[in-house]
């Protein structure tokens, strides 16, 4: 393995900003471009995190017409969040009435102060058939889980809201919330409101349930009353 992809392993997380009030973390990012991902994230990193956007337009992948699934079902729990009725519009904060699309390409990990989500991994490297990557993220990942953990915590302003997905990964979500969360059921802590889901693209479990929006939406609404700001 190069040094580039021990880099990636051990310093990529992800999109946006840290100081934001809504974070996305999943176990682990998409794609095989490896060389090119981790060019990228040389070029355009600060503190571990690149404008979502700004990275996928360097590594020729292009979302600007398209909904990414994870995201699309992540951003439907954030509108529900949000007390936006359901429809096809996002309204950010009363701000700009735009499409979940439009959204997502102008505003998902942005690294701009406009942007309000930090959309980040557990893990730096996609580590699906590959011993090697699985070998030197497993080694990482306690690093990985207290460097979020200490951000979540010495944020200016504490995320209203931090969605962690993946079943699997139910250990890593404890050692990050410092509780145990339970699945589907948000929980507020302090001031920020915690949400353990399923994978938004998990499969093999009779029902796959989350895979319909009405999951995200409904959660969306349960973590809206949870954070007693319905």
């Amino acid at each position: 393995m190069n040094d580039e992809m021990k880099t990636m392993a051990r310093d990529f997380f992800g999109y946006g900003r840290w100081d934001t009030p809504y974070w996305f973390i999943g176990p682990e990012p998409a794609g095989d471009n490896h060389a090119q991902r981790a060019a990228a994230f040389k070029k355009l990193e600060h503190d571990g995190l690149c404008d979502c956007k700004e990275f996928h337009d360097e590594i020729k992948v292009d979302w600007s017409n398209k909904p990414q699934k994870t995201w699309n079902r992540l951003m439907l729990l954030l509108k529900s969040f949000l007390g936006e009725e359901w429809k096809k519009e996002f309204c950010d904060n009363g701000d700009e009435s735009q499409s979940l699309l439009s959204y997502q390409r102008s505003r998902w990990g942005s690294g701009s102060r406009e942007g309000n989500t930090c959309v980040i991994e557990l893990r730096g490297l996609n580590t699906k058939g590959n011993d090697a990557y699985r070998t030197i993220c497993a080694a990482e990942l306690p690093v990985r889980i207290a460097r979020i953990n200490e951000k979540l915590k010495t944020s200016q302003e504490k995320p209203k809201l931090v969605v962690m997905y993946g079943k699997s990964e139910e250990r890593s979500w404890r050692q990050i919330a410092e509780f145990k969360p339970l699945l589907d059921n948000p929980l507020r802590r302090d001031s920020t409101t915690f949400v353990f889901a399923y994978h938004p693209n998990a499969r093999g479990v009779t029902g796959n349930y989350w895979l319909k929006e009405s999951y995200w939406t409904d959660l969306g609404i349960k973590a809206r009353e949870a954070s007693n700001e319905s």
